[in-house]
């Protein structure tokens, strides 16, 4: 289960010219992420894209060692899909987790794991991103707030290759953008569509 909290925010759902977006991720090498992606207008003049999240750089963390990491497609991905349609208010778009931890499994040893090929590797990522609604001229005021976030876990079997490791991180990378943009459609398109965004304190937790 997936937790999306809503808070108030005013969307636009025509297209109108692009006011305002900057981002704070880091650069890196570019994994396309193969889905149908559709520009999500919203009606705020600018998009603030941060990333807080910070690698943890150590043992049974791997983020760090991915290229690109999780975060540089996340943070890729949101800016790709998500444009400033309004003269007013700013949204922050926060990047608070996009973590990978490597677990070793069980196999089974001696002469019955001769004759055996089981997965001997699990990557569990986590990702989180909290959107905070505000108006230009008193930023540190919260109007609106929102979270999307998921889990995504991926195995190896005994005797991968460091190609083939290095393609299951890839692939994990790009479930957690895909999971993240799948809750933009539903959060944006749906809870933030401009028939709701005089709604405030909403919650939806969705099963996906």
């Amino acid at each position: 289960m997936k937790t999306i909290a809503v808070g108030a925010l005013a969307l636009c759902l025509s297209v109108l010219p692009v006011m305002g977006c900057t981002s704070t991720v880091p650069d890196s090498p570019s994994v396309h992420v193969s889905m149908t992606e559709e520009v999500v207008p919203l009606q705020v003049a600018r998009i603030d894209i941060q990333n807080v999240y910070k690698a943890h750089e150590q043992s049974p963390y791997v983020d760090h060692l991915m290229s690109p990491p999780p975060v540089a497609v996340i943070g890729e991905m949101l800016d790709r899909r998500l444009r400033a349609a309004g003269s007013e208010r700013v949204l922050r778009v926060i990047i608070e987790d996009a973590s990978v931890v490597s677990e070793k499994l069980p196999v089974t040893e001696g002469f019955w794991g001769y004759f055996s090929k089981e997965p001997e590797e699990r990557f569990k990522g986590s990702a989180k991103v909290r959107f905070e609604l505000a108006d230009l001229h008193a930023p540190d005021i919260i109007i609106g707030h929102a979270e999307v976030s998921t889990n995504r876990n991926k195995s190896v079997m005994e005797g991968a290759t460091l190609a083939e490791r290095d393609r299951a991180l890839e692939d994990l990378a790009r479930d957690l953008s895909r999971d993240l943009a799948s809750g933009l459609d539903g959060v944006v398109r749906e809870t933030f569509s401009a028939s709701t965004a005089a709604r405030t304190g909403v919650t939806a937790t969705p099963e996906w």
